[in-house]
């Protein structure tokens, strides 16, 4: 691989470096560690980080064929979960010589990447989901680009293709499990593949681009083996127009909680994260809700005490017109009718009951507030949901464990259509 590596992208890879194989575990050791430092930005406790962190290592761990880890240098394969991956997918060709080959070059890559700009360092400084989502995104998209490359000079393209395909997959038996929880399943190996799958298109474009869409890109990120630098940033005539002051509607909503005691994150959401979410709908119906989005942004928050006892979540989803908005409005309607049929009928023990649902509003925009009295591993308690549609923003807000009089309801809402100003 190495000499591959060198005649298709010109680069050295020092002789020194070879597979080491290792157990699972050992690689979910390994994620931990590397995870731990984000997981701390949205977690002070150092107890609850390191234990979340951990189990972000365990199911990384589980289906990992090979991992490069920046914090040791070094490149981890594990056998066993290989062989089990090739059985549990029935692709008995991911053992193959060709998706072994493939799978370590794309592992040389980012060590190549680690060696010129060192990903720990540049990881250590990133200081939103965001940020960590999107350098993510390079990382592995730019992996799978020169992956792809050399695979196909040397003849180790369907390889390639086998453990691509790999990424985000669902086991053969799942398939044979009930369409809901089948979408589910193919929905989130989707989001999963998705900084693999959109991160190489993005990678590609910046690569063919150039300076035309992309500013603060230094040559030596066109030449290969090194990635684009967390400085990118994507031209202006390239970014979606928004009509709305998102930012500062996320800004008031954390101002209603103290920071002092409760802990917020905020993210860009991904297409394939909403339509994991949506998939009790269908496939029609959820691309009809979905294709007139031009972004999607929200904020969480949750007590630092104890962040599993409630969570407050503002989503403001923007679209290219009105109409649009009101598909994906109609479709939370549809979406919540459906998850709660679902709860009665197959979760009488562990669901909700006494839903209420009442219409609020004022001039130019119109809202649901929804509550249902909710039932967990002995505990109740009152999640209320609240939808908005304003023009082209649909707003969504989860008072979870939160107690909010409709009242208070309105007045936030209120205060939130004010902050995003429609210009």
């Amino acid at each position: 691989m190495r000499s591959a590596v060198k005649d298709v992208l010109g680069v050295d890879v020092d002789e020194s470096f070879r597979p080491r194989i290792v157990a699972a575990k050992d690689i979910a050791t390994r994620v931990a560690e590397e995870n731990l430092p984000m997981v701390r930005l949205r977690q002070p406790d150092e107890e609850l980080a390191q234990r979340e962190a951990d189990g972000y290592g365990r199911v990384f761990g589980q289906s990992a064929l090979a991992k490069y880890t920046w914090t040791t240098k070094e490149l981890l394969v594990s056998a066993k979960t290989w062989r089990r991956q090739a059985t549990k997918m029935k692709r008995p060709a991911l053992t193959s010589d060709e998706a072994l080959r493939a799978v370590l070059v794309h592992e040389i890559v980012h060590a190549l990447d680690d060696a010129r700009y060192d990903i720990g360092k540049v990881m250590a400084g990133l200081r939103t989901v965001d940020a960590i989502q999107g350098f993510n995104g390079v990382v592995e998209g730019h992996a799978q680009l020169l992956a792809r490359r050399v695979c196909e000079k040397r003849g180790w393209a369907s390889g390639f293709d086998v453990f691509t395909a790999n990424i985000g997959g669902v086991p053969e038996g799942c398939k044979s499990l009930r369409r809901g929880p089948a979408r589910h399943l193919a929905a989130q190996g989707a989001m999963l593949a998705s900084p693999y799958v959109a991160g190489e298109s993005f990678m590609a474009a910046v690569e063919a681009s150039g300076a035309e869409s992309v500013v603060r890109v230094p040559r030596t990120a066109r030449q290969p083996g090194s990635p684009v630098p967390t400085g990118l940033v994507v031209g202006p005539a390239k970014r979606p127009k928004s009509k709305f002051a998102s930012p500062a509607a996320l800004d008031l909503c954390e101002s209603w909680f103290p920071a002092e005691t409760w802990a917020s994150g905020r993210m860009t959401l991904p297409r394939a994260g909403l339509e994991a979410s949506m998939t009790r709908l269908g496939a029609e119906l959820t691309k009809k809700a979905l294709d007139g989005r031009v972004t999607s942004t929200s904020i969480t928050l949750q007590p630092r005490a104890d962040p599993n006892s409630k969570l407050v979540m503002l989503a403001l989803h923007e679209f290219v017109d009105e109409r649009s908005a009101l598909d994906f409005f109609a479709a939370g309607t549809e979406l919540g009718k459906a998850r709660d049929e679902d709860m009665r009928r197959r979760m009488p023990r562990c669901g909700s009951w006494n839903l209420t649902s009442e219409s609020i509003g004022d001039e130019g925009w119109t809202a649901t507030v929804e509550r249902r009295k909710l039932k967990n591993l002995g505990l109740e308690f009152v999640a209320t949901s609240v939808r908005i549609a304003r023009r082209e923003m649909v707003v969504e807000m989860v008072f979870s464990n939160e107690p909010v009089e409709t009242a208070e309801v309105k007045k936030r809402v209120a205060a939130v259509i004010a902050a995003l100003n429609p210009k």
